[in-house]
């Protein structure tokens, strides 16, 4: 994964057995027999895991991790993330069903200068650009209702880019005396399913169901 790029890993399944997990896979029925996933206080006392287990399992990680660069002529993560050319396809494999499969892309490898991983993980979070909240909020009709607590209707045409639209807004009204925003406003967005979202007098939150009520009627 490191050699084809990704800068960051996760262990789940395999620090979980670490500590005694035994996948018995009855995670939801509160009867894990070694109490890892269990409320149940009989079933807890057989939990065999210390903290010092996943240390361990960690440190056992890093080590063959270093004598995996080592072997590679590499001193650290960041001269192995993106260094695809070392990773080498098996030619001693006869499936079937990856015969046609051609994996030569996956070790291709752009020798051009780039930043480290360490680099780009220090670098400051991007921000998201100019959503449809944004556009709305710079309405100076919008502005006024919000500044003098007025009525505003706002009318927009939505689709599927336009992800998690409202959260600005509402955010907007949060802040204003401490949410009770005491105005009237109405956003109707027109799209594959038309439906309508206010913030009503007294509140700054929408109920989500006001949005699928109202869907139904518009469709």
């Amino acid at each position: 994964a490191a050699a084809m790029g990704a800068d960051e890993y996760g262990f789940g399944t395999i620090a979980m057995i670490a500590t005694g997990c035994i996948m018995a896979r009855i995670c939801h029925t509160n009867n894990c027999p070694v109490g890892v996933a269990s409320q149940r206080e009989e079933l807890r006392a057989r939990f065999p895991g210390t903290p010092d287990d996943v240390v361990n399992f960690f440190q056992f990680v890093g080590e063959e991790v270093r004598a995996g660069l080592a072997e590679l002529g590499m001193r650290s993560m960041d001269e192995l993330i993106g260094r695809s050319d070392v990773l080498v396809p098996r030619k001693d494999l006869d499936l079937a069903k990856t015969s046609g499969l051609d994996v030569s892309f996956l070790t291709q490898y752009n020798d051009e200068k780039h930043s480290t991983s360490s680099e780009r993980v220090a670098q400051p979070a991007h921000g998201l650009g100019d959503v449809m909240d944004d556009e709305i909020l710079a309405d100076p009709a919008v502005q006024k209702a919000i500044e003098t607590e007025g009525e505003v209707t706002v009318v927009k045409d939505v689709c599927n880019l336009d992800r998690a639209f409202g959260g600005r807004i509402e955010i907007k009204l949060e802040r204003y005396e401490n949410g009770r925003y005491r105005g009237y406003g109405a956003a109707i967005f027109h799209g594959p399913r038309a439906f309508e979202a206010a913030a009503c007098k007294g509140t700054a939150e929408i109920d989500p169901a006001l949005g699928r009520a109202v869907s139904k009627r518009h469709c």
